[in-house]
């Protein structure tokens, strides 16, 4: 193994994105099978085989690097149920309704598709941002204005007059004094559950590259905490290294511009 005080180190984010470009770039030009392995070509005579098999030879002499091919047996042999998301905050601001006990689980089931996707993309994944709401619109397409209206139903044996109350399209206002007790409605358009599936895919793939950081010994790259921020929906920001990601010595060989940067 290469002296750890040569090998490069790279945030798990980073390390990833050269990962799949690493494992792209050889898998193009080698979709063969083994040697000798084939078919005939169909209406030709006997002569060169024309190989059909499309077999990657992941080991062969100009095959991937071979911390590109650890880092991806890694992320195959994940468990997905043992990644810890408690820290994460996804509830945070959201309605005490919200499930994201089950979003949580759903966001599991494709851990190794973000990791894949955010990688390639060079991007972390969309977290989904705050929830969201617009003005319900009347018939002609602008935001309606409502007014209460009261209705007398009855009286009481006591002679009590009962009052209904019951919310009424109104008509828009030309003069300003005539908007007095008048409101638009809203409809939520990402409720507090989209927001904790969006929160809990973000959180389980965060989660998935920190345990990566934490188990990868490869042979040329010293990989240390995700770049990303861990929770970016909330207000504060979270310090890039998390603790017990990467020991003392893993950041003192880190760039000071990486090292500090957000």
């Amino acid at each position: 193994m290469t002296d750890p005080a040569l090998r490069r180190v790279l945030a798990v984010d980073d390390a990833l994105t050269w990962v799949y470009e690493e494992l792209r770039r050889p898998r193009a030009a080698r979709l063969r099978g083994p040697a000798g392995y084939g078919t005939f070509a169909a209406g030709f005579a006997p002569g060169p085989r024309v190989d059909v098999s499309r077999v990657i030879v992941d080991h062969s002499p100009d095959g991937p690097h071979p911390d590109a091919l650890a880092v991806e047996d890694a992320i195959a042999a994940l468990d997905p149920a043992t990644l810890d998301v408690s820290g994460y905050s996804i509830a945070a601001g959201l309605a005490p309704g919200a499930n994201v006990e089950g979003a949580v689980e759903v966001a599991r089931r494709d851990v190794a598709v973000m990791i894949v996707r955010a990688a390639r993309s060079g991007r972390a994944p969309d977290w989904g941002g705050p929830p969201e709401f617009e003005p319900v619109l009347a018939a002609n397409g602008k935001p309606a204005l409502w007014q209460v209206i009261h209705q007398h139903v009855g009286e009481l044996p006591d002679g009590t007059p009962l009052i209904a109350a019951h919310d009424a399209v109104s008509r828009t206002a030309r003069v300003p004094d005539r908007y007095a007790g008048k409101f638009c409605k809203l409809r939520w358009t990402r409720g507090p559950d989209d927001v904790a599936q969006d929160r809990a895919r973000y959180a389980v793939w965060h989660g998935a590259l920190a345990r990566l950081a934490s188990i990868l010994t490869l042979d040329t790259l010293c990989v240390t905490a995700p770049r990303a921020d861990p929770t970016p929906w909330l207000p504060s920001s979270s310090p890039l290294w998390r603790k017990g990601s990467q020991d003392a010595s893993s950041i003192r060989r880190t760039p000071r511009n990486i090292r500090h940067s957000a």
